[in-house]
């Protein structure tokens, strides 16, 4: 056997519906090891949210695979831009997703980390703007998505759920001339905000977690419009904000007003199109750590 699963496995399921082999089948504590099938691709080790998943050797060393992976990370990417539990955050956004590229365009305000850490330790509300993110994160408690909740003829956006027919149906109720939309003071020539379903759930979500709710945005441009729009108008603060939506259309614009936004400081974000829910819920983990191993 080249893994073994220990006891602080929770049962999501991450792992069975990662394996590319089948080589983790669903037992009744924790998922079996197949050692015929498995491959050390250590696909399972890095999904895992609760490090429940370890490569062994006969001896119970880690694995040389994963030693080799962290070894190239650290050759081949500069992350000496960062240091302390920030560092911890953008080097797992960086090995979640094999990506060099978030080790210069992650921005994380003075502010939020210590505050995420802190709501996460409380307990507090986690608001996915997609299923996959919340998929990503089973370890975190009072992680929910709310697109269920809301109608799918919700501001009339096609399937994809992130444009709305000539982009015209503003985000809260704010009025956005020429897609110029008003943001904390910010102004510019941005993207019109359309109306779509995940930016409905955030303003749904918004009314039952007006205040201290950790907010993750891994996929919908809009829902992050949605979030800084209800902010700059006083109607839900957030414990903190990871913003990390991913898209030609919208996401590099939204990503720059949170900076700019009064919630910059508590936020975690990056500059550019690039983004996306493993890389959203790969910095939730990150912080789900570093609330667990707090003293």
């Amino acid at each position: 056997m080249t893994i073994a699963i220990d006891d602080r496995c929770t049962a999501c399921g991450a792992c069975l519906i990662t394996c590319p082999e089948g080589a983790l089948v669903a037992a009744p504590r924790r998922p079996s090891v197949l050692a015929r099938r498995c491959t050390d691709c250590l696909a399972c080790v890095e999904v895992c949210p609760v490090d429940a998943i370890g490569p062994q050797t006969a001896g119970g060393s880690r694995h040389p695979i994963e030693v080799e992976s962290y070894r190239i990370m650290s050759r081949r990417v500069d992350l000496s831009a960062w240091s302390g539990p920030e560092y911890e955050v953008v080097a797992r956004m960086v090995h979640a997703t094999a990506d060099p590229s978030f080790a210069t365009s992650a921005r994380i305000g003075e502010e939020a980390v210590a505050r995420a850490v802190a709501a996460l330790r409380r307990g507090a509300p986690v608001v996915c703007d997609s299923k996959m993110v919340a998929a990503g994160i089973p370890s975190v408690t009072g992680a929910q998505c709310l697109l269920d909740e809301v109608p799918a003829t919700a501001g009339q956006a096609p399937v994809g759920g992130e444009v709305a027919p000539g982009g015209a149906a503003p985000v809260g109720g704010e009025v956005a001339p020429g897609g110029a939309a008003p943001v904390g003071g910010i102004a510019g020539a941005g993207p019109p905000v359309p109306a779509t379903r995940s930016a409905a759930a955030f303003r749904l979500a918004a009314l039952r977690y007006p205040e201290d709710a950790l907010w993750v945005v891994g996929n919908a441009p809009t829902a992050l419009a949605a979030l800084v729009q209800l902010a700059a108008a006083g109607r839900v603060c957030p414990a903190a904000v990871i913003g990390l939506p991913v898209g030609y259309v919208g996401a590099a614009w939204w990503k720059e007003r949170l900076w700019q936004s009064a919630l910059g400081p508590r936020s975690i974000t990056n500059e550019g199109e690039r983004g996306g829910s493993p890389v959203a819920a790969a910095v939730v983990n990150a912080l789900h750590r570093l609330a667990r191993d707090q003293v």
